[in-house]
Parts: structure tokens; C-alpha cells; sequence
């Protein structure tokens, strides 16, 4: 996961200052840290989250229960900040 903004999500975000602004403003709106500065890592700590969800769809974990991950994540998303 994500601790720190890496250079590869700024120049992502560098771009889409670059290319329009309209969608840079959106995107520091939402993801905006301090006066100029965009931090995608909180979206991306999310994909992480996605995809490890996918992983264990079809394991044992899952299989028990008829509705698979959905009350798991149901009660996370309920403890974290989106």
C-alpha cells in the first residue's frame, strides 16, 4: 500500500493539470493535500483493497457464506473514512 505519494501518481497527476484543468481542480478537490499538492495514494490504497477482494472471492473464506465478502466489507467500509 501506498505510505507516501510516489513520483509515478504526481507525474499522473501532473498530467492531468497539464491537460486539463478543469479535471485537475476535481481531482485536488478531492485528493488535494496542502496548497499545490495532489496525493492519489488514498485511491489507490483502495484498488489494493479491490483487488485482494478479488483474490479471496472464490477461497474457502468466502465459499462458507452464501453472500461471500459483501458483510466483511460491508463492516469495513463502515470503520474507515472514504
Amino acid at each position: 500500500m501506498a505510505i507516501k505519494p510516489g513520483d509515478f501518481w504526481h507525474a499522473i497527476a501532473e498530467m492531468v493539470h497539464t491537460y486539463s484543468l478543469e479535471n485537475y481542480k476535481e481531482l485536488k478537490k478531492i485528493y488535494g493535500r496542502g496548497k499545490d499538492e495532489v496525493d492519489l495514494s488514498p485511491f489507490f490504497n483502495l484498488l489494493v483493497v479491490h483487488e485482494l477482494a478479488h483474490m479471496f472471492h472464490h477461497t474457502g473464506f468466502s465459499e462458507n457464506d452464501p453472500k461471500g465478502l459483501e458483510p466483511f466489507f460491508a463492516k469495513k467500509l463502515l470503520q474507515i473514512e472514504i
